[in-house]
């Protein structure tokens, strides 16, 4: 999650960031939260931060520059786009399964 105050999370948002994967993972909506989106690339997160606004999340790789972005921010480690990837966010890590790839 992006931080203002500090670079080390609260246990607030700590469970908010669980909270927001759970919802990116199930497709359950949040009713704070009017969509999500997951950016696999540092160098697309600006062109995909430019269609999201205040009431949106949007997950990124760490690092990447968010300035001037008004949504929350969800920063992840590691790279989550082809089976066997794993991305770390928050402490929690997640592997790509064959199983949550679909070809459409």
């Amino acid at each position: 999650m992006h931080h203002t105050e500090s670079d080390f999370p609260s246990e607030n948002d700590s469970a908010q960031v669980g909270r927001y994967l759970e919802a990116w993972i199930t497709g359950r909506p949040l009713g704070d939260v009017r969509a999500m989106a997951f950016v696999a690339e540092s160098g697309l997160v600006q062109s995909a931060l430019a269609l999201l606004g205040k009431d949106d999340i949007a997950i990124v790789p760490a690092g990447s520059d968010i300035r001037g972005f008004p949504g929350k921010t969800v920063e992840y480690l590691g790279r989550f786009v082809d089976v066997g990837d794993e991305m770390t966010i928050d402490g929690r890590s997640i592997e790509m399964q064959d199983y949550l790839m679909v070809k459409f």
